[in-house]
């Protein structure tokens, strides 16, 4: 599971406020949507430029590890973001997890089974 929390528009610190007063609350939403989709790792990819930040959740992950709330914690890894606008996409941001270069993959159209189409494959529009 990825969670973005990179904020690549300018002038939104809206995650940043909720990271420096209350960590905790963020990694229980997490930890919940983890368990949810029983994922077996967790990457957080948070904007570089948000040391504070950071450090608050290196501080916060490393409470979690030494007394799990859950028998069994996923891994939890903290990446920097690259600091792009456009790694707010999600291909571009796993692409920016993975090391390489922060930039959208190119995708099949996907198809939808809809009502409208009366259960045939539609392309999404």
């Amino acid at each position: 599971m990825a969670v973005n929390i990179d904020e690549g528009e300018p002038g939104t610190f809206k995650d940043r406020v909720y990271l420096e007063r209350d960590p905790h609350r963020f990694l229980e939403g997490m930890l919940i949507a983890a368990a949810v989709t029983q994922v077996s790792a967790i990457y957080i990819y948070l904007r570089d430029e948000y040391a504070g930040c950071r450090a608050i959740l290196t501080r916060a992950l490393q409470d979690l590890r030494d007394d799990p709330p859950v028998p069994d914690l996923p891994r939890i890894e903290l990446r920097r973001g690259a600091g792009a606008y456009i790694c707010g996409e999600e291909s571009a941001m796993i692409e920016s997890i993975e090391g390489k270069r922060g930039m959208p993959r190119l995708r099949p159209p996907m198809w939808r089974r809809s009502a409208c189409s009366g259960g045939r494959r539609s392309s999404t529009i």
